[in-house]
């Protein structure tokens, strides 16, 4: 396991908190399962989710103790998505764990979920995955490299469009005014999503900082 990190004569304070949240965050969801009463589980998840936002919220381009943000970030989204889907809340579920494929979808789909992964986006990016392998004979690119790329990204766009279209259902079915509490205005129907969805490549490579995380917590 990648919380097993590399050994150091001393930590920062808060790189141990940060990895201590993320152990004892994951901890509390399976205690939660083993809870004999209802009040304790909820009382669990509740904790358990509280712990998970603090290594959510690291930036994704560093390093805690010894292990990238990248593997913290995403795992903690991914078991803030199981907490939710404990307390049936699917649409935020669904919403963390598509901010996990945003992080790393190569993470997500080979060590957290790759058979949901494989169900929910593969046949999804089947067609333009072969699309861009009529591409890739036109340039001298290894094929191997390019298939495990241009994967990762498909999905990453996928899992963006997803996104952008829960949060529009989000708004139009609880009267949220998103946009208005975090002066955003990047909410777009479906309908527009899917007529400019193949603008999207241009800036997939960005952080997904930039504008994912700013949901958390809501």
């Amino acid at each position: 396991s990648r919380l097993n990190f590399q050994k150091q004569e001393f930590f920062e304070f808060s790189d141990q908190a940060v990895l201590s949240n993320l152990y004892w965050g994951i901890d509390s969801i399976e205690a939660a399962f083993q809870s004999k009463w209802p009040e304790e589980k909820t009382s669990r998840l509740k904790n358990s989710e509280k712990m998970l936002q603090v290594p959510a919220l690291l930036d994704e381009q560093g390093v805690t103790a010894g292990v990238p943000n990248e593997y913290l970030v995403c795992c903690s989204y991914f078991y803030l998505s199981i907490v939710k889907n404990l307390q049936k809340d699917q649409l935020e579920a669904a919403l963390h764990f598509l901010q996990a494929i945003l992080v790393s979808p190569i993470l997500v789909r080979t060590q957290f979920a790759s058979e949901l992964c494989e169900s929910v986006f593969l046949s999804c990016t089947k067609c333009e995955t072969q699309d861009m392998g009529q591409m890739r004979r036109l340039q001298s690119v290894p094929r191997k490299d390019f298939a495990e790329d241009n994967l990762g990204e498909l999905t990453r766009q996928m899992a963006r469009r997803y996104k952008h279209w829960l949060m529009y259902y989000r708004v139009t079915l609880y009267g949220e005014t998103t946009q208005r509490q975090h002066g955003r205005s990047d909410i777009l129907s479906p309908a527009y999503e899917s007529q400019n969805f193949g603008h999207e490549k241009a800036s997939c490579t960005e952080s997904s900082k930039s504008t994912e995380h700013r949901y958390q917590g809501q």
